[in-house]
């Protein structure tokens, strides 16, 4: 009989399982894909269910969540003229710094 919950080892708790049902729809739509749409890309890529569906949600994680933690915008001419002081390049004139850039 499945269990939706595993002992730990360490602690001896129950750890309950993060699952999630699907429902496919009759058919595909901007918002859902069939079953049989389903089985075509398992047997495309030849992965089973649960790959299928990670690989899926990792595409929307790329899509939509920022692999950092936004910033509060640009910065400020403080802020630059701070950090252009700290610079080792700051002795540099910016003649000499467009001839670093420029291709003859």
């Amino acid at each position: 009989m499945p269990t939706t919950a595993k002992t730990t080892s360490q602690t001896g708790r129950r750890k309950q399982k993060k699952e999630v049902l699907l429902r496919f729809r009759e058919q595909d739509s901007e918002n859902g894909i069939s079953f049989e749409t389903f089985e075509k890309l398992m047997q495309i890529t030849e992965m089973n269910k649960t790959e299928l569906l990670h690989k899926a949600l990792r595409i929307m994680v790329k899509q939509y969540i920022a692999p950092y933690e936004q910033d509060d915008g640009p910065l400020s001419e403080q802020q630059y003229e701070a950090l252009k002081k700290m610079s080792p390049v700051s002795n540099v004139s910016e003649e000499e710094m467009e001839t670093l850039f420029t291709k003859d």
